[in-house]
């Protein structure tokens, strides 16, 4: 993904050649001059790209379902005066609802079961156990730590990402073993 969007880059940006970010920018340097050319950079291996790319998609799409969980937290707490902690669980599952739709439709490359209720049951379970991850952290670090609620899940959300993402990308979103590699791209072999 980066090394082959560097490498796009540095063959052509609007049709034109170019070989430089200098030349992007419409600061040319003189022929004599070496430069340094986006296609020099080596290639990143595709399981590299592959990887990394799915990580900064997930990283965004839980963003989005952060700002989900997080404005009902603060919703349901400050505005309807529950618990904080039912707000968390509240906030959490509607999260696991925006999560799971990016997942599926823009996050992952592959889909390692055919059958979609099985593995929403097991996305879900992968929640829940982040769930209680988070009310573990979120209670650990109000009550006997002394942080307020909105620190406390911020400091919780990082150690539940990493899990949730972790544990996704095993159990559901890698090929299996003998699938093959092509056929979730739609490749066929030669």
């Amino acid at each position: 993904m980066i090394g082959g969007w560097c490498r796009d880059l540095s063959r052509r940006v609007g049709g034109v050649r170019v070989s430089s970010l200098n030349e992007i920018a419409g600061n040319a340097q003189p022929e004599h001059r070496p430069l340094k050319t986006l296609d020099r950079l080596p290639a990143l291996p595709a399981w590299i790209e592959s990887r990394f790319g799915e990580f900064i998609r997930y990283g965004l799409a839980s963003a989005v379902a952060l700002g989900v969980d997080f404005g009902t937290l603060v919703f349901c707490t400050e505005v309807l005066g529950l618990h904080y902690l039912a707000s968390a669980a509240i906030g959490f599952s509607l999260g696991i609802l925006v999560i799971y739709r990016l997942s599926t439709r823009w996050v992952f490359a592959h889909r390692r079961l055919d059958n979609r209720a099985t593995e929403w049951t097991i996305f879900v379970a992968i929640g829940v156990a982040g769930l209680v991850l988070n009310q573990i952290n979120m209670a650990g670090l109000t009550e006997w730590g002394g942080l307020r609620y909105e620190l406390s899940k911020v400091v919780s959300t990082g150690v539940v990402f990493c899990f949730n993402f972790a544990a996704r990308k095993a159990l559901l979103f890698t090929l299996s073993k003998r699938a093959d590699p092509n056929a979730s791209r739609g490749v066929t072999p030669s």
